[in-house]
């Protein structure tokens, strides 16, 4: 009898323990030029376990002359074909936007469905990290000190919506432009870090499966 006692003390132990688990996620897009990049991390016990994804993994193009050498059939490369040097970077990015494009697709159009639900776990997110630089330039100087005053406006509007659906605690964004006044360009980072208990994500999906036995049953 003891042991029972004894094993469902740490089985309570261990689920209060789980649903007191904050898990961090950390999503970061960055552009600089032609070269874009889309990084997602999540982890949990700081750091501990660790996960992240990378859209698109976009690789260097070698030189003519590298490109030749590697391509050369030898032994190996006839019994396993290595096409790693074959694939633009065109490609790789293409198929990265298409991957991207398609996830925003199907999220949006379960939103409304679910909009409850996801904003019930929304306002229970602490923002822990909000930071977005923009480096804007056009030809003409005028349009760029224009666009540059657009672009402040954008993300003050942006930003001040999506920090009032945020759990109370959370920080304040850190928002820049830059106009750059020599050279047409248009650069921006964006890192957001966000914190939720691992409690509240299991009782949103409890609801959501509700709404969906609900709507299968009706």
């Amino acid at each position: 009898m003891n042991r029972l006692y004894l094993v469902i003390i740490l089985t309570i132990i261990f689920l209060l323990a789980i649903l007191f688990t904050t898990i961090t996620l950390r999503l970061r897009y960055w552009k600089q030029g032609k070269n874009d990049q889309f990084t997602f991390d999540l982890s949990i016990w700081r750091g501990l376990i660790h996960y992240r994804m990378a859209i698109p993994v976009i690789k260097v193009q070698q030189p003519a002359g590298e490109q030749k050498k590697k391509l050369q059939p030898g032994f190996w490369n006839r019994l396993w074909p290595r096409p790693a040097y074959k694939i633009r970077t065109e490609e790789v990015k293409r198929r990265g936007h298409r991957l991207l494009f398609n996830i925003l697709y199907l999220a949006t159009s379960e939103t409304r469905r679910y909009y409850p639900t996801i904003l019930y776990l929304i306002n229970r997110v602490k923002l822990r990290r909000f930071n977005w630089s923009t480096e804007i330039g056009l030809i003409e100087p005028a349009l760029t000190g224009m666009l540059a005053g657009t672009a402040w406006g954008l993300k003050g509007f942006v930003s001040s919506y999506f920090y009032r659906l945020f759990a109370p605690g959370r920080v304040k964004p850190v928002l820049n432009v830059r106009p750059n006044f020599k050279t047409a360009c248009f650069n921006t980072n964006l890192d957001c870090i966000f914190a939720v208990r691992f409690g509240y994500i299991i009782f949103t999906s409890l609801k959501a499966l509700v709404v969906t036995l609900k709507q299968k049953g009706g």
